[in-house]
């Protein structure tokens, strides 16, 4: 009986030693599993900067590289494109910046015409404490401006550039509340298209200086003094030009067919050396 008894006493170790050494290497597993799931994030991070950076510099030599600097069109940008490099996919985008409003030139007259903007509020802008915006999300710093008024504007709206609204690829919105009228709007986005109806193609229209955007208009477009007044308007007071010094570059990083970054990036030129540089940087 004490035989068997030792032998069961031993048996009963036995188990709580291999249960506590299988407890042990899940424990271990997990341990292991957590670090090279990290040390794999790592590195794709890693892999994701260093492509993103690479097409950064692609996008600076691109726009340094320009034929036409005195003017941009949708065509000559980056509407989609892809950077490969064994399994790491870069999708990126490049669109001039100042296709957009921007809240730090513009006057109250315009803002009120935005989307969910009015009078009151377009003032309360324009005579912030916080005016020049060095970021537009410091709008939701002034009181009157709602996290909906924010939503409905934030595509439409620029702290970068000088305040000329670049014609050649804003859009709709923006002429609307620049104060274009509707059927002006069309003819710009008709001569824009080209012959094939379609833009970001190589026969787009294009206004290649502020002076000569109602010359060309009325080439093939028929408008009314009063249409020509507001355009000229629009131009003497600096609010429209055709070209642009500042770009956003928006990159999705995917590393083995796996989202695994998402970037959005402002290059901006200088007015003297014409190089760029990174004013704005999102992850």
């Amino acid at each position: 009986m004490i035989i068997q008894a030792k032998k069961g006493m031993v048996l009963v170790i036995c188990l709580w030693l291999i249960t506590i050494l299988a407890v042990f290497g899940i424990g271990l597993a997990r341990i292991s599993w957590t670090a090279y799931h990290f040390a794999r994030w790592k590195v794709n991070n890693f892999l994701a900067l260093q492509s993103v950076n690479t097409v950064i510099l692609m996008s600076k030599f691109e726009r340094m590289a320009d034929e036409t600097p005195e003017y941009d069109t949708l065509y000559e940008l980056t509407p989609e494109s892809e950077y490969e490099s064994e399994n790491l996919k870069v999708v990126y985008s490049l669109i001039d910046e100042e296709r957009k409003i921007n809240i730090n030139k513009a006057p109250s007259l315009i803002l009120k015409d935005l989307p969910s903007m009015d009078m009151d509020k377009a003032v309360e802008i324009v005579n912030s404490e916080y005016r020049p915006f060095s970021s537009k999300e410091e709008l939701l710093l002034i009181e009157e401006i709602e996290k909906e008024d924010y939503d409905d504007i934030k595509d439409l709206i620029t702290v970068y550039g000088e305040g000329q609204v670049n014609i050649n690829t804003c859009s709709e919105e923006v002429l609307e509340a620049l104060g274009v009228e509707e059927g002006v709007i069309a003819s710009i986005m008709n001569f824009r298209k080209g012959e094939d109806d379609e833009e970001y193609t190589i026969d787009d229209g294009v206004f290649e200086s502020p002076g000569g955007i109602i010359d060309t208009l009325t080439e093939d477009f028929f408008l009314t003094m009063k249409e020509q007044q507001t355009l000229l308007s629009l131009i003497t007071k600096n609010m429209v030009g055709v070209k642009s010094a500042n770009y956003k570059l928006k990159a999705d990083v995917y590393v083995n067919d796996k989202l695994v970054d998402r970037y959005s990036v402002i290059i901006g030129r200088d007015n003297g050396a014409g190089k760029y540089h990174i004013r704005e940087w999102r992850k």
